[in-house]
């Protein structure tokens, strides 16, 4: 009997003993799934903040841009509609403005080859009560190029030359003056063209007192 009972009692340990290790293994395993689900959370987790950050930044970038593109869009708008708004219309009629060139029929002396290019400048006014439009331009040699300043702020016309006349389509106002600049080069007709010299710089407009204005210089090239 009492052999009996010391089999089912070492019986009955062995079983919980058994139970037991069963159940520290499916804890084992629930522990262990728990923490590969919490790491797994964790890794998707920081890929979506990662993921989120990118978005972030990406749009931070795009709004910069848009704002760069938005402000040379409207610094270019500005420009563009500022010199549109500084032209006037061509006037189709004649004019009846006096134009007067102060400094015309410049004497130069002597112009030395080696000092190069000279600059002869001239004062265009318009002291009538309409505006005179200037329309074709050359010059009466190859030696000579000349251009128009036709703003306060210095911007210059396209080169007026003998062999290709330019159609100036320049208004000046009443009571605006322009200023010519012409320019000379002694060298162009070689080494021994050492003579005196008369040049012009010659534009036509549509005022009736002054059809065709002539900006005259003279000297005498030298060595």
């Amino acid at each position: 009997m009492v052999k009996e009972n010391i089999i089912a009692l070492l019986w009955k340990l062995s079983k919980n003993a058994t139970q037991r290790g069963r159940s520290t293994k499916k804890n084992l395993k629930k522990r262990k799934k728990i923490s590969q689900d919490k790491t797994l959370f964790t890794l998707h987790k920081d890929t979506m903040s990662r993921k989120k950050h990118q978005q972030s930044k990406k749009g931070r970038l795009n709004t910069q841009n848009l704002i760069i593109a938005g402000v040379i869009i409207i610094l270019g708008a500005f420009f563009f509609f500022q010199n549109k708004s500084s032209d006037v219309p061509l006037p189709t009629w004649p004019s009846t403005a006096t134009l007067t060139i102060s400094q015309n029929n410049q004497e130069l002396g002597d112009i030395p080859m080696s000092k190069g290019k000279v600059e002869i400048t001239y004062t265009l006014q318009n002291t009538g009560t309409e505006p005179v439009v200037l329309w074709n331009a050359t010059t009466s040699c190859m030696c000579t190029q000349a251009y128009l300043v036709i703003n306060q702020k210095g911007k210059k016309s396209e080169q007026i030359t003998m062999n290709a006349p330019r159609d100036m389509k320049q208004v000046v106002k009443p009571w605006e003056n322009m200023t010519l600049i012409a320019i000379f080069d002694p060298n162009a007709h070689g080494p021994d063209a050492t003579w005196p010299i008369t040049r012009s710089v010659y534009i036509e407009t549509n005022s009736t007192s002054a059809p065709k204005l002539s900006f005259t210089f003279m000297g005498n090239v030298t060595k």
